[in-house]
C-alpha cells in the first residue's frame, strides 16, 4: 500500500492513544516516500535524482526540477503533519485540545539534502503549557575558521573544506523538550564538544528563545 496511506492510520491511531491515555510519548519515522506520491515519475529516486542535486552548494550540479520535487516532497510531510494536528486538537480537554496539551515535534535529521547539518529545520506545534508559539526564530550561525585540508582528506565532499557554521547544538532542543515535561536535566547525550580549532562548544542547557 502507498504508504501515505499508512502515515495517516498512524495518526489516527495516535491521537486515539493519547485520548484513552493508553500512551504520553509517540515517535513517528516515515520511510522515504515513492515520487509517485507527491507528483513526480514512479521510476525516479528521491535520494539519487532529486535530493543532492535540489540545493547549490558545491556538491552535485544543481537542477531546478530537484529543487521543485524536494519542496513538493516536504508539502507532502507537511501535509500529513497538519492531518496529525487536525486530530489532535478535535479532542477536546478541560483547558483545550489535545494538541493544546501535546507538543508535536517535526524535524529532519540532516540540514541540507546534501548531508550537510547547519540550517537544520525544526517545527513545534501545540505545547503551549510550555513553549512561546506563533513565532520563528533563526539562531544566527557564527563564522568559525575553515577546517583544516587533511579533516576531510578522504570524503569526496569539496563544500566541507569551506568554512565552518556553527550554531546552538540540537542537543539543547531536547534539553528544553525534557524541561516541558517536568524533568530538569542539564544535558541531553554529551555535555560538550571540542571544535577543531581546540575551543569547546557546550550543549548544556535549554534553548532560552522557545519557551516561557
Amino acid at each position: 500500500p502507498a504508504e501515505g496511506h499508512i502515515i495517516d492510520q498512524y495518526a489516527a491511531l495516535a491521537a486515539l492513544a493519547f485520548a484513552c491515555d493508553l500512551t504520553r510519548v509517540i515517535t513517528l519515522q516515515p520511510p522515504v516516500m515513492a515520487p509517485r506520491e507527491f507528483g513526480y515519475p514512479a521510476e525516479a529516486d528521491v535520494h539519487q535524482h532529486y535530493a543532492h542535486s535540489s540545493v547549490d552548494d558545491g556538491g552535485e550540479p544543481f537542477q531546478a526540477i530537484s529543487e521543485s520535487a524536494m519542496v513538493e516532497y516536504s508539502v507532502w510531510y507537511a501535509q500529513k503533519l497538519v492531518s496529525l494536528l487536525e486530530k489532535l486538537d478535535a479532542v477536546p480537554t478541560t483547558n483545550g485540545s489535545l494538541l493544546t496539551n501535546t507538543a508535536v515535534v517535526w524535524l529532519p535529521e540532516l540540514g541540507t539534502p546534501t548531508h550537510q547539518h547547519h540550517d537544520v529545520c525544526t517545527l513545534i506545534c501545540g505545547g503551549e503549557f510550555f513553549f512561546r508559539t506563533g513565532r520563528y526564530v533563526r539562531y544566527a550561525r557564527e563564522l568559525r575558521t575553515p577546517y583544516p585540508e587533511a579533516h576531510y582528506a578522504n570524503r569526496p565532499f569539496p563544500q566541507c573544506n569551506e568554512t565552518d557554521f556553527i550554531g546552538p547544538s540540537r542537543n539543547q532542543l531536547f534539553v528544553t523538550l525534557l524541561r516541558a515535561f517536568g524533568f530538569e536535566d542539564e544535558t541531553f547525550g554529551m555535555a560538550e564538544v571540542r571544535r577543531d580549532d581546540g575551543s569547546i562548544l557546550s550543549m548544556r542547557g535549554t534553548l532560552r528563545e522557545l519557551h516561557r
